[in-house]
């Protein structure tokens, strides 16, 4: 397909890598240029590519690439011999879309291949043609088996993996821990005076992130393994209650030699709280007592280097407690003897808990352990931030670090990886995006508020070939209820909205760790959906093949998530059209002869009016009553001096507290403030003017300011 158009100097790219699939690193994929042999019978379709959301109420879809490719000489046909791509035109086969622009490559659709479908137009067999389907990961995770408790999802898939992994979550009746890793099954064992064994396991509740009661084993009762196992042991992973002090709780023996062995070994110091590891002899252990979680600690001990560097470290609840380099007096690991773990001090009917032993054959590394811990306890009180990175890392999906700050409630069990993203995006309200290099993104709250505008379009001038404005009440909600799992449920109203328009109930539920979160969900909602009294765009498309002028601007950015502006708005809506829009998703088509894209688009004026305080900003500032122009100016000024009466605070200079945007009560005007020089009166003010559908007009003095809209605090 080549160049659009010489005038543009766009040049388009359709790139496959054959031989490749999802799970390898993208960073090592050789693409396969198949740019010559793309279909474009009406100029306008030979590229068609969807991402986002479909419409501005619904979730985020598997971004989609459809390409029509010639295939006469039987290239694109799945299991063709004779194809120069044969063996590898597969399903999940990469395949990418570029733009060259100004000698700067921009990646459009990154995603996979899940339909090679050959046709024979005409029905003579000299012509073929693939209309290939490509899709973004969303789709991959969608067709994910459930998930396994959390604990237990993040151990299975640790890479490199466990070689022996005993969840000890098996039925009371059990007599032998089947592993779900490896093959060296625990037997239970029983002491001279306990006479027998009953309710050993299925006894203890563990933490959240376990998948069910764990075993309670007191001192008439060990778990033994086989000998001769093969395996050479270079972590300890446990979780474990209080037990004896100075008490083994779970060792693994080495042979060093025909009659001798080495032992790692995992145990509660004499001291209260604190816990030690002992490798052949050598106790490395915390100074100072480790807080548990729900009396349960998570415990991994590791051995580290050969003989002339050999070292042990102790990490207790996913943070490293202690190291020393023991050099070579003491032996590297060898071959398992056995695994032993022992029952706690006394016999009683609540013996202490015991669950997810893990013998590593590698060194597990130091974020591998905190995220099991995390996992472990349910990731209760980790940010969604946090969570979304973990789960990146767990499921090997490439994800965008995100400042999701909400503190998230327990994981669920049994999900799959697009049912947990789907939980933290609830959170914060937004969907999960994929980007153009088939990463994912989640855009928290906050990153919403106050965009620059991305791109400029003058609807007099013509960038816009269509848009159907309409005035509805499809998203109003301004009374929202927000429950969250173990909490109560909290509701939010906007009081102003409700008298203008009436009741507009929404509920939802979050998983949130507090109230207090939930509230600020709920907040959230009601103040950014409750203001229907202008017309939103919910489509419009731009001609970039027209209009050339619009493609630096629109190649600068990913689309999604982005702001639109609309200016030079026709008369007859000057006052009642939304001058921005936030991109939710988009349509983009591009052919030999034509380049158009349609965006579909949510108001971004509700979020354009949040005023975010920086650390220690005053709050009283959310209210300006005492602030007048001070100097008359004209309607094409874009500096202003302000002044304060009385003693009355001066508008805030900080930089976290800007922009915002204020009201002239005489001419109706709204501008943006972008800048605020000094801390006493008068202030010269940065503006930007005719903001929010508004003329610019002539200011005199004494005119009075006032934040506008109505302030929202940033949540």
């Amino acid at each position: 397909m080549g160049t659009l158009a010489g005038r543009r100097q766009v040049t388009v790219y359709v790139e496959i890598a054959f031989g490749y699939s999802p799970e390898s690193d993208s960073a090592t994929w050789v693409f396969t240029d198949v740019t010559a042999y793309v279909k474009d019978p009406n100029g306008l379709s030979g590229v068609t590519i969807q991402r986002g959301q479909p419409n501005e109420s619904s979730r985020a879809t598997p971004s989609r690439l459809r390409v029509a490719l010639d295939n006469s000489d039987g290239r694109f046909t799945p299991n063709n011999p004779a194809s120069p791509h044969w063996p590898n035109v597969k399903f999940r086969t990469p395949i990418r879309v570029r733009l060259v622009y100004g000698g700067v490559s921009y990646t459009r659709f990154t995603g996979f291949v899940h339909e090679w479908p050959v046709v024979w137009p005409g029905g003579t067999g000299k012509y073929a043609v693939t209309t290939l389907t490509a899709n973004g990961v969303l789709r991959r995770l969608a067709g994910e088996p459930a998930g396994r408790p959390p604990l237990e999802a993040a151990v299975m898939s640790a890479t490199p993996a466990a070689s022996l992994y005993w969840p000890l979550e098996d039925p009371s009746t059990s007599f032998e821990v089947e592993p779900l890793l490896g093959d060296v099954a625990l037997g239970l064992q029983f002491g001279p005076s306990y006479g027998g064994g009953t309710n050993t396991f299925a006894q203890v509740d563990g933490p959240p992130g376990f998948g069910g009661k764990v075993a309670g084993l007191n001192t008439q009762h060990s778990l033994v393994s086989p000998a001769d196992k093969y395996i050479y042991p270079r972590a300890l992973e446990i979780w474990m209650q209080r037990y004896g002090s100075g008490q083994p709780v779970a060792y693994v023996q080495t042979a060093k030699t025909t009659t001798t062995v080495a032992t790692l070994s995992v145990y509660h110091s004499t001291n209260e709280g604190e816990i030690e590891m002992n490798w052949d002899g050598y106790p490395l252990g915390t100074a100072a007592p480790v807080e548990s979680y729900d009396g349960w600690w998570h415990v991994v001990a590791v051995i580290e280097g050969t003989d002339t560097t050999l070292a042990l470290r102790l990490y207790i609840n996913g943070k490293e407690r202690a190291y020393q380099v023991i050099g070579t007096t003491y032996a590297e690991p060898s071959p398992l003897n056995y695994t032993y773990v022992s029952g706690g001090a006394g016999v009683s009917e609540t013996a202490p808990g015991i669950g997810h032993i893990a013998i590593w054959g590698a060194v597990p590394t130091a974020q591998q352990i905190a995220d099991r811990w995390q996992a472990g306890i349910g990731g209760v009180g980790e940010t969604a931030g946090a969570r979304l990175a973990r789960i990146g890392r767990q499921s090997l999906v490439a994800i965008a670090a995100s400042t999701a700050a909400e503190p998230m409630g327990a994981q669920p069990h049994n999900q799959n990886t697009l049912g947990l993203l789907n939980d933290i995006a609830a959170v914060e309200g937004s969907p999960i995006y994929e980007r153009t290099d088939a990463w994912l993104e989640l855009a928290p709250r906050g990153q919403q508020y106050d965009q620059a505008t991305w791109l400029e379009l003058n609807l007099v001038s013509g960038d816009v070939s269509d848009m159907s404005p309409t005035w509805d009440d499809q998203r109003m909600a301004n009374t929202v209820k927000v429950a969250r799992p173990g909490g109560t449920a909290q509701t939010f109203t906007d009081d102003t909205s409700v008298a203008a328009f009436g009741v507009y109930g929404e509920t939802a539920t979050v998983n949130v760790q507090t109230d207090g979160a939930a509230l600020r969900r709920a907040e959230w909602q009601a103040t950014t959906s409750g203001d229907p009294e202008t017309m939103r765009v919910p489509s419009l498309t731009v001609d970039l093949g027209s209009n050339p002028q619009l493609v630096a601007q629109y190649l600068a950015a990913d689309p999604l998530g982005k702001q639109i502006g609309l200016a030079s708005l026709p008369a007859q809506a000057a006052q009642g059209l939304r001058s921005y829009l936030l991109v939710e998703g988009y349509v983009e088509r591009i052919g030999k002869t034509g380049w158009e894209v349609t965006f579909n688009c949510s108001p971004a004026d509700p979020l354009n009016r949040v005023f975010v305080l920086e650390s220690g900003g005053e709050l009283s500032r959310l209210a300006l009553y005492y602030q007048a122009v001070n100097t008359t100016t004209t309607a094409t000024a874009t500096s202003l001096s302000v002044k304060t009466l009385g003693t009355f605070p001066t508008l805030t200079n900080a930089g976290g507290d800007l922009p915002l945007w204020l009201r002239n009560q005489q001419t109706g005007e709204i501008f943006k403030v972008t800048a605020v020089s000094g801390t006493t009166t008068p202030q010269t003010l940065t503006i930007v003017r005719a903001e929010q559908g508004t003329t610019a007009k002539a200011m005199t003095e004494w005119d009075v300011l006032e934040l506008a809209p109505d302030p929202v605090l940033g949540l």
